[in-house]
């Protein structure tokens, strides 16, 4: 890859310090870090080694599948916080409805489609023992669009509920997200038009602000782990948190995008709210 070569490890790269056994090539600077979430029996078809990683500060992410990831994890050893797709095709209803728009003489505006590039990946959804490797690893999850699954997660009397401020749209008014807690459900209202200040990289991006919001309902001492990574919001959250992250995204286009974000996120001076230097940052700005 070219994107970011500095910051992407492309496949048959050789690296030192990488060790055999669980998450197969978990570097040893992350083996502190993520060492009490490997599973020594279970191994992924792919070895991790052999894709591309970003990692600093205890957030890693790699261009993997969402199997390969969760096969190296422990029963009951991190906390789950994902978006998986929902298999409704969103991409391209989103090319229908602003096609039909501009067809009927309406304003696009409220139809605006945005091409992110790869449109498949919204076809299916996640088949049934993804689900259970989730609630296998997952001591305390929270997956978004849980409505879409509802026939493959257990019931919960806690769900997340993203009020997105608008009614009358051509989209949904809410976004729920299923929950492994028994407490009262929570509602967030952020509106969506002033959600994405920074603008998108992915059809389905969640806002930062209900990702972080969402965090702070998983214990602060579970590594967060989305195997659904996509625009890496969650990653994004976890930096400026400071809080220890494993995911993956499986599409190249997404994944280089997440990564050009995580790194802007990671060269900034300071933690925004926090206005102090990662540690890992302060030779670099004095």
């Amino acid at each position: 890859m070219e994107v970011l070569p500095a910051a992407l490890r492309p496949a048959g790269t050789p690296r030192r310090g990488y060790r055999r056994g669980g998450l197969r090539a978990l570097p040893r600077a992350l083996h502190d870090d993520f060492g009490p979430l490997i599973g020594r029996t279970r191994v992924p078809d792919i070895n991790l080694q052999d894709v591309p990683v970003w990692s600093k500060d205890g957030v890693t992410l790699y261009q993997t599948s969402a199997d390969a990831l969760l096969a190296s994890l422990d029963d009951q050893s991190a906390g789950v916080l994902t978006d998986p797709p929902y298999g409704i095709g969103y991409d391209k209803q989103l090319s229908r409805l602003t096609r039909k728009a501009r067809e009927e003489g309406k304003s696009s505006s409220r139809f605006r489609y945005r091409d992110y590039g790869d449109t498949s990946w919204d076809d299916q959804r996640p088949d049934d023992e993804i689900f259970e490797e989730l609630l296998r690893v997952g001591k305390e999850a929270i997956v978004w669009g849980g409505n879409y699954f509802a026939d493959l997660l257990p019931p919960s009397q806690r769900w997340l509920v993203w009020d997105k401020g608008q009614r009358d749209f051509s989209l949904a008014d809410v976004e729920l997200a299923w929950t492994s807690f028994d407490k009262a459900s929570r509602c967030k209202t952020i509106a969506r038009s002033a959600a994405f200040p920074e603008g998108r990289i992915h059809p389905t991006q969640k806002p930062l602000e209900l990702i972080s919001w969402c965090l702070s309902f998983l214990d602060p001492d579970l590594v967060v782990v989305d195997p659904f990574a996509g625009s890496a919001t969650t990653a994004v959250a976890c930096l400026r948190a400071g809080r220890k992250f494993v995911g993956c995204e499986i599409f190249p286009t997404y994944f280089e995008k997440a990564v050009v974000r995580l790194e802007d996120e990671w060269s900034k001076p300071t933690l925004p709210g926090f206005g102090e230097l990662r540690p890992a940052q302060e030779e670099m700005f004095q």
